[in-house]
C-alpha cells in the first residue's frame, strides 16, 4: 500500500514519458520514523515532490529513491528529521527544507543544479555546494561555520543566500558568478570577500514578498566594519556602496556600473556621475531624500529608476543630461516625471 497522494499524469515538458507528482503523505501518523519516497509508481517515474508539511512529526529519515527531478516545498517545519538521503536525479529544489532544527548535515547529488531552500536549519553547520549547481539561494538563517563552493559554473548567489549565519567567516565564490542578490551574506561573520571575476550586478533579484530587498550584500559583517574608504569598489568598475557623508559626490573615475543601493546617504544633495558611466541600476538611489542635482554622462546605456525613488525626487531633484541620452525619455514620462535639463 502506498502512503502517497499522486497528482494526475502530465507529460514533461515536450517528450513523451509520463511522469507523476507526488503531493501529500496519506499513511499512518503514530510512531513512524522513516519513510521512502518512491521514484516511481505503477511503472509511471514520480518527478516531482510537493509535500509540504504532511509528514508525522516523528519522522527522523526521509529516503527519496531515483527518479524524482524536482522538489518543491518538500519539508517544511518537521521538527524531528535529523536525516535525508536525496538521489542522483535530483536537478531543482525549490523553497524546500525549510525550518529543520534537528537537520544536522546533507549530502546534495551531483546533478543537481537549482539549489533553494534549506532555511532556518539551526543544526546545518557545514554545506558543499556540488559543481552541477549554477543557481543557489539557499542556507539563510542557519547555523553555518563552513561552506564549500565545487562548482566553477555557478553564475547567482541569490537574495539572503548566506544571511544570518554569524559563525560564517567566509565564503569563496567562483569567478563564474555574475549576479550576488540583496542581504546575501549580511549578518554572518565575513571578514574577507573574494569578489569573483565575472560579476555584472549586485543587489535586487528574488521575491519582493521574502526580503526587504534594499539590504547590502556584506551589510553588518566585520567586512564591511573594516572598510575606511568612502567607496566600495569591486573589479575596478562596479561601484557597491557609498559609504561618506558629504554633500556632493562624483563617482570615481573607471566606475562602469553603479550597484543597487549604492547610495543609500540622507544627506546627498549633489551627484556628478561623470563619462564612462555604462549602467544605472534602477536602486542605485536608494535613499537620497535631500538629493537637489543628479547629472549624467553621454556614455549611459542602461538607466532605471524605482517609481519610489522617482515620486520622491521628482519634485525635488533636476537631472542634467545630454539630449540623446537613454535616459531623457525614461525620467520624462511614467506616473513621476522627472525635471531634466539638456546640457
Amino acid at each position: 500500500m502506498w502512503w502517497w497522494e499522486i497528482l494526475p499524469i502530465a507529460f514533461m515538458d515536450n517528450s513523451d514519458e509520463k511522469v507523476a507528482v507526488c503531493a501529500d503523505y496519506v499513511g499512518p501518523t503514530e510512531g513512524v520514523t522513516e519513510v521512502t519516497i518512491p521514484g516511481e509508481i505503477n511503472g509511471i517515474r514520480v518527478y516531482c515532490l510537493m509535500i509540504a508539511n504532511t509528514l508525522p512529526d516523528s519522522v527522523e529519515t526521509v529516503v527519496v529513491e531515483e527518479g524524482v527531478s524536482m522538489m518543491i516545498a518538500s519539508f517544511l517545519q518537521e521538527p524531528n528529521l535529523t536525516h535525508v538521503e536525496l538521489p542522483d536525479s535530483l536537478v531543482h529544489t525549490f523553497e524546500s527544507f525549510l525550518n529543520l532544527p534537528k537537520l544536522k548535515e546533507i549530502d546534495l547529488p551531483e546533478n543537481l543544479y537549482w539549489l533553494g531552500g534549506f532555511r532556518n536549519c539551526e543544526s546545518l553547520t557545514r554545506v558543499t555546494v556540488p559543481a552541477s549547481v549554477g543557481y543557489l539561494e539557499a542556507f539563510g538563517y542557519c547555523n553555518l561555520e563552513s561552506v564549500a563552493i565545487e562548482s566553477e559554473s555557478l553564475y547567482c548567489v541569490d537574495y539572503n543566500s548566506f544571511r544570518d549565519n554569524p559563525n560564517l567567516t567566509e565564503v569563496v565564490l567562483p569567478d563564474s558568478v555574475r549576479t550576488i542578490g540583496a542581504g546575501s551574506f549580511m549578518n554572518t561573520g565575513i571578514t574577507e570577500f573574494h569578489v569573483p571575476a565575472c560579476l555584472q550586478e549586485v543587489g535586487r533579484f528574488g521575491d519582493t514578498n521574502k526580503t526587504d530587498l534594499h539590504e547590502r550584500v556584506l551589510m553588518n559583517t566585520p567586512y564591511m566594519d573594516s572598510l575606511e574608504e568612502d567607496f566600495l569598489v569591486w573589479n575596478d568598475r562596479l561601484l557597491v556602496a557609498y559609504l561618506g557623508d558629504d554633500t556632493s559626490v562624483t563617482v570615481p573615475a573607471g566606475v562602469t556600473h553603479l550597484c543597487n543601493y549604492a547610495f543609500n546617504s540622507e544627506t546627498l544633495e549633489e551627484l556628478i556621475v561623470p563619462e564612462g558611466v555604462e549602467v544605472f541600476w534602477r536602486y542605485a538611489l536608494f535613499n537620497t531624500p535631500a538629493l537637489k542635482k543628479l547629472e549624467l554622462p553621454s556614455t549611459l546605456t542602461v538607466f532605471e529608476l524605482s517609481n519610489d525613488m522617482r515620486k520622491a525626487l521628482c519634485d525635488t531633484c533636476v537631472v542634467y543630461l545630454p539630449a540623446d541620452s537613454v535616459a531623457l525619455e525614461f525620467l520624462e514620462q511614467g506616473k513621476y516625471p522627472m525635471q531634466c535639463e539638456i546640457k
